[in-house]
């Protein structure tokens, strides 16, 4: 039996470790216990160097103390000491899926300042090293469904899809009743956006265990996904029955609403998030976009500026914050800002992208020209740089150029509502008034709520003279408070 197993993951690739032989196990995890095992298991070894179980313990202990190396060296001294047990081997594999973890972890800390490449290559070549020791341990244990349940995630962190949905099938086979397995399983089918399979492995982990909030939980987010906000919204309230002291489950109902168009109920969970958190930046930053969407700009602000606080390198908070700024016609602000989170992300094309927004409002043409093709430049396979780009075109009165831009972004992403919009835009610009209103609309159909693609299409029907439809239009763009630039 392993020493040590592991606990299903959520949306992202998670594990935990259990707890080891020892004092940990009467009455504590805390690392008073852990080091006084390793002091009791390092003396044990000195009166016996051949006992294999010791190494194994101590192992555990340093792991529980985060000591990495100590760790592997006391698992792989177990491993040479009994080549047919499979649980050093086990213990190991889970020993560098944790440390893979750790570093994944710190990337997501905005805090983080270290090496992003090497962070990342670390973290692969460990989740390469534990699939190794699984395999192993498998050889020796063919019939361990933790083996291959674990086995799986680490495929699946590695992006070998069809390598993980193998193994989580045979965990699957050998305990049929490992609700986890299915869950996890769906979170692969998920991440492979095969949904129809992600849906029924998602249902029968619940069927199998109805008081787990995770499978709920990813279920919510794939329907959430695929628009069907009623039902994320039931599975995400059913999570936070389950689970109410969770904020995550919170943030993700909140997304759901925020998704939906209902800013004030996602206010209220966020809300409740920050409350259960309040050190996580994450639950203030979807605060203030919810704030932003609903035109509440100052606390918007606010809640940016919160952010900025408690990271100095959020450039999400600094993009956002500019974002307001910008709406608000604080322009100087809004250039601050955004340079700074091109300072703080110089190779995110979104960066490049709105600040040539900004240059373009402030009719500063070489400079959002210049930023629109960094943007192309960094990322050609996103439609937000082409379209930027064919926007300032347009803008400028170089609509063929802006056309063939436009398209060039729908060639990438033909549900881009705004590559429609600057496509009817630019037609509108060479007198193609009846193919700039088809395409006019479709960036409507694609979202009705953006009160600048109905302004430009009232300017083709006032060219087209249909007065009431021109009317109709510029009145539903001053209900959704848009405001064309001067």
């Amino acid at each position: 039996m392993n020493s040590r197993m592991k606990i299903a993951l959520n949306l992202s690739v998670v594990f935990s470790l259990s707890c080891f032989i020892c004092s940990a196990c009467t009455g504590g995890t805390n690392e008073e216990d852990a080091l006084k095992d390793v002091d009791s298991y390092t003396s044990e070894i000195e009166k016996d160097p051949g006992n294999e179980p010791l190494y194994v313990n101590r192992g555990l202990a340093y792991s529980e103390l985060k000591q990495h190396g100590k760790a592997i060296a006391d698992f792989t001294k177990a491993a040479s000491l009994d080549a047919n047990d499979p649980d050093p081997l086990y213990d190991r594999a889970l020993e560098y899926q944790d440390m893979a973890e750790e570093d994944a972890d710190s990337l997501d800390d905005g805090n983080f300042t270290g090496d992003v490449d090497k962070a990342k290559a670390r973290a692969k070549s460990d989740h390469e090293k534990s699939v190794a020791d699984y395999t192993a341990a498998i050889k020796l244990n063919s019939k361990d469904p933790d083996a291959y349940h674990n086995r799986a995630i680490e495929e699946a962190a590695l992006e070998r899809y069809k390598e993980a949905i193998a193994d989580y099938g045979t965990a699957i086979e050998i305990d049929p009743s490992d609700s986890g397995a299915y869950c996890d399983r769906g979170d692969a089918y998920y991440d492979m956006k095969n949904d129809e399979l992600a849906l029924k492995d998602y249902g029968k982990a619940i069927a199998l265990d109805t008081t787990d909030p995770i499978p709920y939980s990813n279920r919510g987010r794939l329907y959430q996904d695929r628009g069907d906000y009623s039902q994320a919204l039931a599975d995400f309230s059913k999570a936070i029955e389950l689970d109410q002291e969770n904020p995550e489950r919170y943030d993700y109902r909140g997304q759901a609403y925020f998704d939906d168009g209902d800013y004030a109920r996602a206010v209220e969970d966020y809300n409740h998030a920050i409350s259960l958190d309040d050190q996580s930046s994450d639950y203030v930053i979807h605060r203030a976009q919810a704030y932003s969407a609903d035109n509440e700009i100052d606390k918007a602000i606010a809640d940016y500026t919160t952010c900025i606080k408690m990271n100095k390198r959020d450039a999400e908070a600094y993009s956002g914050r500019a974002a307001c700024y910008m709406d608000s016609q604080r322009l100087d602000k809004a250039l601050a800002d955004y340079s700074k989170a091109v300072e703080v992300e110089p190779k995110d094309p979104d960066n490049y992208s709105d600040r040539a927004l900004l240059y373009l409002k402030q009719h500063d043409w070489d400079k959002a020209l210049a930023d629109a093709n960094e943007a192309i430049k960094l990322d050609p396979e996103d439609a937000d740089g082409w379209n930027v780009r064919g926007l300032i075109y347009a803008k400028h009165g170089q609509y063929q150029e802006a056309i063939a831009d436009a398209n060039k972004s729908l060639n990438l992403d033909k549900e881009f509502a705004d590559g429609w919009d600057t496509l009817g835009y630019a037609e509108f610009g060479v007198h193609q008034y009846d193919k700039a209103v088809e395409d006019l609309t479709k960036a409507i159909t694609l979202d009705p709520k953006e009160g600048s693609y109905y302004y430009h299409r009232a300017l083709v029907y006032d060219k087209l003279g249909q007065g009431r439809a021109a009317f109709k239009d510029k009145h539903m763009a001053d209900e959704l408070l848009y405001k064309p630039d001067s």
